[in-house]
């Protein structure tokens, strides 16, 4: 039974893709994923870089190599676009944990002001 991972979900629902494309990019995640693994923690940039050296020393075609490189790191690309950011309920709580007038309170709440401020996540 094949696991459907969150690469595949982005991947799916990538609709700036053409189905082709789409489905030649699931069956490279199918790959990756037998390679690297399910848990997503495990898909580093050493991983995928791995990978690159593991198809390029089988038989595939160096067109095919690139092509399931480029899937990997499109999905990924999107899974990362997808990540939805606090809400501002979350980060109205967050600075209310650190309201007091103690220097690290003052701290920390300028360092979360300028997270939030700035997009970071």
């Amino acid at each position: 039974m094949k696991t459907t991972s969150k690469l595949h979900e982005v991947i799916t629902a990538a609709t700036e893709l053409a189905p082709s494309t789409r489905a030649r990019y699931l069956r490279d995640l199918d790959v990756f994923i037998e390679f690297a693994g399910a848990e997503p923690t495990g898909w580093t940039g050493q991983v995928v870089d791995a990978f690159h050296d593991k198809l390029v020393n089988s038989a595939i075609a160096p067109v095919s190599v690139k092509r399931a490189i480029a899937s990997v790191n499109t999905a990924l690309r999107l899974l990362v676009e997808s990540t939805i950011a606090l809400t501002e309920a979350q980060a109205v709580k967050m600075l209310a944990s650190c309201d007091s007038t103690s220097m690290q309170d003052i701290r920390d709440r300028a360092l979360l002001v300028v997270a939030l401020e700035t997009g970071m996540r």
